[in-house]
């Protein structure tokens, strides 16, 4: 039995009086007067002791609530609503529904497209497709070995 410095619980109330028991990470958790406040069986999140039934440990650094609107992106909770997860990095959401990732960055996929890595505008709607780093019409000229011919 050891005792816990930071507990979390269903709200974003941290409690600082804490006794874990066994492997099992069972907690009790004792009032300031000593009362049985709470116990459940929950997992460490770095050092700091959670229920897993309304949180989410972020690569064991931050915690994230179960609430359907946030997630983790590597060690940190975001809200998904306002923000993209982007190689492990938080990015403001740069279009409510046609976001997405070309590398660090967000782009739109209506209007652009993420060739090679690099984020460049359609060029031919829903028929548009990389070659190489550039963009063609699939259509109207086809692509070979990354070079658009005609």
């Amino acid at each position: 039995m050891f005792y816990l410095r930071t507990c979390v619980l269903r709200s974003d109330t941290r409690i600082s009086l804490g006794i874990l028991t066994k492997m099992n990470l069972r907690i009790l958790i004792f009032t300031a007067a000593f009362n049985l406040y709470e116990a459940f069986t929950g997992s460490l999140c770095g050092d700091i002791f959670y229920d897993n039934s309304y949180w989410i440990c972020c690569q064991n650094g931050e915690l994230c609530p179960k609430d359907g609107t946030r997630q983790c992106c590597g060690r940190f909770c975001y809200n998904q609503s306002v923000g993209i997860c982007c190689d492990d990095r938080v990015r403001d959401k740069c279009h409510s529904e046609h976001a997405a990732c070309c590398g660090h960055k967000c782009y739109r996929t209506d209007t652009q497209m993420c060739c090679n890595s690099k984020i460049i505008r359609r060029c031919a709607g829903e028929h548009s497709v990389c070659c190489g780093a550039a963009c063609f019409h699939a259509l109207a000229n086809p692509c070979t070995l990354n070079t658009i011919s005609d």
